[in-house]
């Protein structure tokens, strides 16, 4: 062999050797590290990075066929219950939706979990499901106004214009009395300044009732109750009570509030629908894919950054150890809940 072959040979080899290890240790940039695990976020650090699992730290995006806005989702009888402004629908994978119930020409008014049933209200008429696919229908006997209804394990709870009402059939209402055949101390919600309160969500939690609107009231026998936030607190009031175990949530339509049963706190989430986990934490979705996640709804860590996909969000739930957004023309989006 040549002299000046011997040295192209031996130019080439030492080239071919500084690319080799160029590629196993100095791609810090391009270089991707998949966690296999995630380790739990504690939100009280302040900067706890959250590692989501490959393959599902992204979302995943669809349509659900027909365009159906689901307005309201839940869990019930192994799969989920989802309604829009006319219909009744039953999914066992939160992807793909079957009607079961045309409510047209009453809109939905409500929906809500009743013992081993659940209940739908139209404007008219209350229907029951054991299995989420077969309804019992029946027109409710008296109309009248309201937001919120609910169910205590004994009977049906709702507020019209600021009179608690309460059924023992999901059917007939009767405005409550604290004492039983006087009138006069029928519940009545107000504001300071002597206006009806509008309640636009009832819960129980630990055995205490809780109305949420224009204030936050809460009672232990539905007979006395005890105003704990005013309006002029909560500037434009709440429309929903979530709790964890050892703090309340409230979204709301302009802003969003931490309480812990005395100080309540202006919180900024970043998301548009809200729900508590199986982990106790509470979870901010947005319609663009960003996500966030507290323990104590005062601190917020990422969840979920924003994907190329965005639409208005409706509602979310938690089925399956994923999450799942459902809005506008039948848009959703799921990912599996990082640990």
């Amino acid at each position: 062999m040549r002299l000046s072959e011997k040295y192209i040979i031996i130019i080439l080899g030492i080239m071919l050797l500084f690319s080799l290890t160029a590629c196993s240790s100095g791609g810090d940039e391009t270089a991707v590290t998949v966690e296999n695990s995630a380790e739990p976020v504690d939100p009280s650090s302040g900067s706890a990075e959250i590692t989501i699992s490959a393959p599902d730290s992204t979302w995943t995006t669809d349509i659900i066929t027909g365009g159906i806005e689901l307005n309201e989702v839940h869990p019930f009888a192994g799969g989920l219950i989802g309604t829009d402004s006319m219909s009744i629908y039953f999914s066992s994978d939160g992807i793909n939706w079957d009607l079961t119930l045309d409510l047209a020409p009453y809109p939905f008014y409500d929906a809500f979990l009743a013992g081993g049933q659940f209940a739908v209200y139209d404007t008219n008429n209350s229907h029951f499901t054991s299995d989420g696919k077969s309804w019992t229908s029946a027109p409710r006997q008296d109309y009248h106004l309201f937001n919120t209804a609910m169910y205590d394990g004994s009977r049906f709870i709702d507020v019209d214009t600021g009179y608690l009402c309460t059924s023992s059939d999901g059917l007939k209402y009767i405005r409550y009395q604290a004492e039983v055949g006087n009138p006069l101390s029928e519940v009545y919600f107000q504001t300071a300044s002597g206006y009806a309160a509008s309640i636009y969500k009832l819960a129980q939690y630990n055995g205490t009732y809780y109305a949420v609107g224009d204030g936050i009231w809460s009672s232990g026998d539905l007979a006395t109750w005890t105003q704990m936030v005013t309006i002029e607190e909560m500037v434009y009031g709440a429309t929903d009570i979530l709790y964890n175990g050892s703090m309340f949530f409230l979204p709301a339509d302009y802003d969003n509030f931490a309480f812990d049963g005395s100080k309540i706190t202006s919180v900024k989430p970043g998301g548009s629908v809200f729900l508590v986990d199986s982990k106790s934490r509470f979870i901010a979705l947005h319609g663009t894919g960003n996500a966030t996640v507290s323990t104590d709804a005062i601190t917020w860590e990422q969840l979920f950054t924003e994907d190329d996909v965005s639409f208005s969000a409706y509602c979310a739930v938690e089925f399956n150890g994923h999450l799942f957004v459902y809005g506008e023309d039948g848009n959703m989006r799921y990912a599996k809940i990082p640990d």
